[in-house]
């Protein structure tokens, strides 16, 4: 992995896993348990200039990192709620770019995007945790990718989207020698 690469996927692309068992399903939660106070501790010291400085060259800055996941987990949370309801609901592709030129992302809007995790985090893993052995079979369709995925199969994205966006910010906070 070219030094590039390893920074646009500092957990590796996404490869959907053959098979999902329980105790990764467990972990997929986890992960998005821990993501928002991960997140605000990583970010606790940080001031304008650091959330304004990109995680790569030509790369987001660290606080459209942060309003992505929240716009992103929100969008997820959504569908996952949805898919409760109705099984094999249509998941309508969405544009990163497109969302990211709206105005929430040209101005300091880090500490409602981090409290918007925190609240869609907390309330999505109650919800997992409640939900019956069944209920893991409930399956969204997603157009893009011509296929149909299960709610493990879900959790196991948005774990690593979860991961993949957090180190981001990390590791440039450990590269740049940030406290």
């Amino acid at each position: 992995m070219n030094d590039l690469e390893l920074l646009k996927y500092p957990v590796g692309r996404f490869e959907m896993p053959v098979k999902i068992s329980d105790e990764d399903v467990q972990e997929y939660i986890r992960i998005l348990g821990n993501l928002p106070v991960e997140l605000v501790k990583t970010v606790e010291n940080f001031d304008d200039e650091k959330f304004d400085t990109e995680y790569r060259e030509n790369g987001w800055t660290v606080q459209q990192v942060i309003i992505h996941v929240a716009d992103a987990h929100l969008r997820a949370y959504i569908m996952f709620k949805r898919g409760l309801e109705e099984n094999n609901i249509i998941v309508n592709p969405h544009t990163e770019k497109k969302i990211m030129d709206f105005g929430a992302s040209h101005n300091n809007a880090v500490q409602t995007a981090l409290q918007t995790i925190n609240n869609v985090h907390n309330n999505w893993v109650l919800d997992l945790k409640s939900l019956e052995d069944h209920e893991f079979d409930i399956t969204f369709f997603y157009p893009d990718a011509g296929r149909t995925m299960s709610i493990p199969e879900f959790l196991a994205i948005f774990s690593w989207h979860s991961k993949h966006h957090f180190t981001h910010i990390k590791s440039l906070k450990d590269r740049m020698g940030w406290k």
